[in-house]
Order: C-alpha cells, then structure tokens, then sequence
C-alpha cells in the first residue's frame, strides 16, 4: 500500500481517495478499514472505525504479483469526541486486512490485520447550502460534515442567530442538517456561518438576488370594429406578462349590448398568451363593449375592453337601365345618308336661289337708274311740292316692288 506521503493532511466528508497496493499476498482476498484515534494521545476509537464493503464481503483482492489498485469515497467524518469531560481531536487512518486462509467463513472480524496503514489525515468542518442564490425569504437547507461528534451548532447569517444552537446537533460522525428562510438584508452575498460548541466553525455564501415586483399582465383585446346583425365576430385576446406573450391562469369575458344587457363570454387557448371566443350578433343595432379579465401565475390580474358597432345594411339602389349602345349607333348610322341627299339638295336650292335673287337685284337697280334719271328731267318741268309728292310716289312704289318679291321669294322656298 502507499506509504507517507500519500495522503494530503486534511481530506473532507466525499472525498474520493486512491488506493495502491503493493507487496501484499498473492491473489489474496483484502478489506480496507477506515481508523480512528485520539489525536493526542493514540488512543484508537473503535466506535468511529469504518469498513469500505460489508463485513461479509471483501473489497478487493490482488494480482499474482500482490499488486491492487482501487478508490474510496470517505464516508462522514468527526473532527472531535467528547472524553472526560473535555473534546479531543480525531486523527484517521486507511488500514488493510487480509482474509485468514485457514478459515471457512471468511469475514472482515476474522481477517489479518497486515499492520499496512496510511499516514495520518484528520478532517475539517464544512458546510454547504442550498440553493446558493435568491430574493430575501429564500428557504435554504444548511448541510454541516466534519464537525464534533454530538455537539450543538449555532448557525448565523451575517451576524444575526437564524438558528439557535437547541435546534441542531450532529450526529455521531459530526453530521448536520438544518433549514431556515434567508433575513432581509440588501443585494449582494451574505455569509452563513455555523459554530460548534467544542469551538469547530465553517462558513459558506448565500447570494440575495434583486428582487423584481410581481408584474400585472396586459390584456389586449380586439376584433371586427363594424358588423351587422347575425353576423359572426371573432373576438381576439393577447395576453403578457413582462413584455412577453404568457399563457394566463385563467381567462373570461362578457359583451355589454346596447340594451344594456350583458352576456357572458368562454375562450378557447390557441396559442402562447392568445384566446379566442366567437359571438354571434343578435338583431340589434347600437353599440356593444366586450371586457376580457385575466389572472396570471403570480395570482395578479388585469382587464381589457374593446367595443364594436352593429348596424343595419343600407338599402339597395335600383339597377340602372341597360343602354343597348350598338343598336343606337346602328339607327344613326342609317339615318346618316339619307341626310347627307337632304343636305346636298338644299345646298342645290340655296345656290339657284341665291343665283335668281342676284339676277332680280339686279335689274332693279337698272330700274331704279332709269327712274332716277326720269325724275330729273320732270323737276325741270315742275315745281318744287310737285317734286317731293311724286318722289313720295316712287318711293312707296318700290317699296311695293320689293314686297312683291319678297312673297316670291318665300314661296320658292
């Protein structure tokens, strides 16, 4: 087996340890013990002695050279006993013992000691918590080994007493365990330090985390903003809680109508943080306001409220005649040549009309000529008045003339 040198001076309760052993019988059966002894004076301590496998059973046995390799997990170990009326120290050692040939019944009580035992290694108090973080009022459990054997242990946070050393003392092997809530004090790591009544001490941190108020969730509601009546409106709930859609413990509605009756409202989950409910719209006209209320995991809880409105469709217009477009370009189309023949005879008549006239201005201008020239020569022979009666004369003559022709002229057109 190893010798000095091996082992570090102080091991702990978990520890794994690893064995060598060398220069031991042949394919011999071996047990491995762990001892104890009074530190001060040697003293073995029979009732912390420890064996690796049970009694009945070896734990391993060596190579046709002598030669086995193995490791230990320590089991718990006391730092200290209580002995006339004082604590001592507890010292261990690792020792071998090998399986007596001559008897049937092997046991670890029957074997040989080989006198093979590790240096000496004591333990130390320690101690562990658990969980390591949280808000102040966290419930940790406190695990204590390697303190004394049956002593009373006081446990602090910082430097207030959580529990009082006549709740908790160890057991035989200087184990303890002990649960208490975490004290208010600010964010940050506190120490949690347990102390022994025989003077044994060990500590460990606890961190206090920054607490954030319990959130109210938001509700959003929504749905079709204009409908009419027996027509179907999905209503939409979204549900979040620290800015992240979450599924709500629980989730109602009603729907106010405009008569001021309320109906209430189930909704069906169909995603992360999403409802729907689907209400049919009775024959009423107005206003109606929908309020969805719903309940976090964190017991907190919040409404939102949507309305809609329901009217009745407008009447129908009449439908406008139907112009047949084709048929009323195809009778223009028709009536266009016949129109064109009209046009083209008047602008006949017009030309010979226009032709006669100029002929009959004409000649009465040579008329008038002629007559101008008569009526010098009768103011030579007359008087004055004689003259301006028979000018009146002519005058009304021709106006006569041109009467005439204009009755012709109408009656040729």
């Amino acid at each position: 087996m190893n010798k000095p040198g091996v082992f570090p001076t102080v091991h702990y309760t978990g520890e794994s340890v690893n064995l060598l052993f060398v220069g031991f019988t042949p394919s011999a059966k071996e047990w491995v013990a762990l001892n104890a002894y009074n530190a001060v004076n040697g003293t073995p301590i029979t009732s912390l002695q420890y064996v690796f496998s049970p009694t009945s059973m070896p734990l391993l046995q060596t190579n046709g050279y002598g030669v086995a390799q193995t490791t230990l997990t320590l089991p718990n170990l006391t730092s200290k006993v209580y002995s006339g009326g004082q604590w001592w120290p507890v010292t261990y050692r690792l020792g071998v013992y090998e399986a007596n040939p001559s008897v049937i019944a092997q046991t670890f009580y029957n074997a040989i000691p080989t006198n093979d035992e590790t240096v000496n290694f004591s333990t130390a108090p320690r101690i562990t918590v658990s969980p390591t973080s949280g808000p102040v009022g966290t419930s940790v459990t406190v695990t204590g080994t390697g303190f004394a054997s049956q002593e009373q242990v006081t446990i602090y946070v910082q430097e207030v007493v959580v529990v009082p050393p006549s709740q908790v003392k160890t057991s035989s092997t200087g184990f303890f365990s002990a649960t208490f809530n975490i004290p208010a004090y600010a964010a940050g790591p506190v120490s949690i330090v347990a102390i022994g009544s025989s003077g044994t001490k060990a500590y460990t941190q606890f961190t206090i985390n920054i607490t954030t108020p319990p959130q109210h969730p938001v509700v959003q509601v929504s749905g079709a903003p204009q409908l009419q009546p027996g027509q179907t409106q999905v209503i939409t709930v979204t549900t979040y809680l620290n800015g992240a859609p979450t599924d709500m413990s629980s989730v109602s509605g009603t729907v106010l109508l405009p008569t001021g009756v309320t109906q209430s409202l189930s909704f069906l989950h169909v995603g992360t943080g999403e409802y729907q409910s689907v209400y049919l719209v009775p024959n009423i006209t107005g206003t109606y306001v929908v309020t969805v209320s719903a309940t976090a995991s964190n017991g907190l809880s919040n409404t939102g409220v949507f309305s809609f409105s329901v009217v009745r469709s407008p009447p129908t217009p009449p439908t406008p005649p139907t112009i047949n477009t084709s048929a009323i370009i195809s009778i223009i189309s028709s009536q266009i040549a016949p129109l064109q023949t009209a046009i083209s005879s008047l602008q006949s008549a017009l030309s010979n009309l226009a032709s006669q006239t100029s002929s009959a201005i004409q000649a009465l201008l040579g008329s008038m000529s002629s007559l101008s020239s008569v009526v010098s020569q009768i103011q030579g022979s007359i008087g004055t008045l004689e003259a301006y009666s028979l000018g009146a004369l002519i005058i009304a003559f021709i106006a006569l003339i041109v009467i005439i022709y204009g009755v012709f002229v109408r009656r040729r057109m």
